[in-house]
C-alpha cells in the first residue's frame, strides 16, 4: 500500500515501463522482421525442393505426355497444406494435369496477401534425365493467405513471449526502484517528520545503508548540516528572548530601586550638607558611598541585559578593574574576605 500511495515509485514505475517498452519495440520490431525474413526464405527453399522432388517423374509425363502419370504426381504435390495449384504443361504448352484448392477466407488475408505475395509463385522447367532436352513446365502457386496464417499464428507465440519478458523485467525495475531510491526516501521522511520541533536537541537523520557515497547520502548529509544550523540559531534565538526577559525584569526592578536610593542618597547628602558633627558626616557618607555603589551594579547588569553592541573606545584599565572588583566584593564580604586592590600605575 506504501507503494501505491508513493507519487515517486509510481512515477518511476511509469518510467521503467516506458523505457521497457521503447526497448521492447525495438527488440519485437527486429525479432519480427528476422521471422518474416527466415519465414520468406524457408517458403522458397520449401517450393525449390518441392518441384525438385518431383521434377524427374513430371518431366516422364510431359515426355510420353501421360496425362495419368501427370495426374498422379500432382496429387502428392496437394498433400501440401500451403499448395494452393499445382500445373503440369508439355513443352509445346499443352495442360498435362491441373490441381487446385480453396481457402476458408480469413480477416488477415489482405496483410498475408501483402507479405507473401512474392513468393506465391514458383515455375520449374522439366528436362530429360539423360540429354537435358526441355519437354515441359511444372507450376506451383502456394496460398500466401495459408502461410501468413502460419506466420502470424507464430508471431503471436513470438510477442506473447516478448510481452511476458518484458512485463517481468518491467516489475523487476520496478521493484529495484522502490528498494534503491523510493524507500530510502520514505525512511527519510518518515524520520523527518518523527522529529520533535519543540525540542532543543539536535537531532540527525540516518544515511540508509550503501547510500553512505551516493547523492542520497550526500543530501541527508546536507539536510543534518542544515538541522545542525537551525537548532544552533534556536538556542541562539533562546537564549536571546531569555536575555530580553531577564532585561525586562531588570529593567523593572532597577526602576523600582532606583528610586527608594534616590531618596536614601538624596537624604544622605542632605544630612551631610547641613551638620557640623564629623560623627554624622561620616555616617552620611557611609550611606551615600553604599547607595552610589548599588546604582552602577544596576547599571552595570541593565548593561549586560540589554546585549548592546560592542563598541571599541579607549578606557581607563584601573576603571574596568575596579567596576569588575566591585561586582564580587559583596560575595566576597559576605563570606567575611577581605579584598584590597591596589593598583600600580607604573
Amino acid at each position: 500500500m506504501q507503494w501505491i500511495r508513493s507519487r515517486l515509485a509510481i512515477r518511476q514505475t511509469a518510467y521503467a515501463v516506458l523505457v521497457v517498452a521503447i526497448l521492447g519495440s525495438a527488440i519485437s520490431t527486429f525479432e519480427i522482421v528476422s521471422a518474416y525474413q527466415n519465414e520468406i526464405d524457408r517458403i522458397k527453399r520449401f517450393s525449390v525442393q518441392l518441384s525438385d522432388a518431383f521434377s524427374e517423374t513430371a518431366a516422364r509425363a510431359a515426355f510420353h505426355v501421360d496425362k495419368a502419370q501427370a495426374e498422379s504426381v500432382l496429387d502428392g504435390l496437394m498433400n501440401f497444406e500451403n499448395l494452393s495449384e499445382a500445373h503440369i504443361r508439355t513443352d509445346l504448352g499443352d495442360l498435362l494435369g491441373s490441381r487446385s484448392r480453396s481457402f476458408s477466407p480469413g480477416y488477415l488475408d489482405p496483410l498475408s496477401q501483402w507479405l507473401f505475395d512474392e513468393i506465391s509463385y514458383q515455375q520449374k522447367t522439366l528436362v530429360t534425365p539423360m540429354s537435358n532436352v526441355p519437354v515441359g513446365t511444372l507450376t506451383l502457386t502456394i496460398s500466401p493467405e495459408q502461410v501468413g496464417r502460419g506466420f502470424i499464428g507464430t508471431l503471436g507465440t513470438l510477442v506473447s513471449g516478448l510481452a511476458v519478458e518484458f512485463i517481468l523485467l518491467a516489475s523487476a525495475l520496478a521493484i529495484i526502484f522502490h528498494w534503491t531510491l523510493v524507500r530510502p526516501l520514505t525512511s527519510y521522511t518518515a524520520q523527518i517528520d518523527e522529529m520533535d520541533y519543540d525540542s532543543l536537541d539536535i537531532q540527525r537523520v540516518g544515511v540508509p545503508d550503501t547510500h553512505e557515497t551516493d547523492e542520497l547520502g550526500l543530501l541527508i548529509s546536507k539536510t543534518n548540516e542544515m538541522i545542525t544550523r537551525i537548532g544552533e540559531q534556536r538556542e541562539t534565538l533562546v537564549h536571546r528572548e531569555k536575555i530580553a526577559a531577564l532585561g525586562t525584569m531588570l529593567a523593572g526592578a532597577a526602576h523600582e530601586l532606583n528610586n527608594p536610593l534616590a531618596v536614601i542618597s538624596a537624604q544622605a547628602q542632605m544630612l551631610k550638607e547641613t551638620s557640623e558633627d564629623p560623627a554624622i558626616i561620616a555616617r552620611a557618607d557611609k550611606i551615600i558611598r553604599p547607595t552610589e555603589r548599588c546604582s552602577r551594579i544596576i547599571k552595570s547588569f541593565l548593561e549586560l541585559a540589554r546585549q548592546r553592541k560592542l563598541e571599541k573606545k579607549p578606557t581607563r584599565l584601573e576603571e574596568a578593574i575596579a567596576d569588575a572588583v566591585e561586582l564580587v566584593a559583596y560575595q566576597f564580604e559576605s563570606h567575611n574576605v577581605t579584598l584590597n586592590l591596589k593598583i600600580d600605575h607604573k
